[in-house]
């Protein structure tokens, strides 16, 4: 039981940081290089500022 719990929780916590990672990873591509590609498709990225 206890391994099941462990089991899922690390499941939990992979997918946690595979999902902020890859967000992470897009943001830095689009601020250094204005734009990041999926297979073969290309995005170009603008960023969004907000006035205070």
């Amino acid at each position: 039981m206890v391994k099941g719990i462990m089991l899922c929780l690390a499941i939990y916590a992979a997918y946690k940081m595979g999902w902020c990672a890859a967000h992470s990873m897009i943001a830095e591509e689009c601020r250094r290089n204005g734009g990041f590609f999926v297979g073969k498709s290309t995005f170009k990225c603008t960023e969004v500022k907000k006035d205070d």
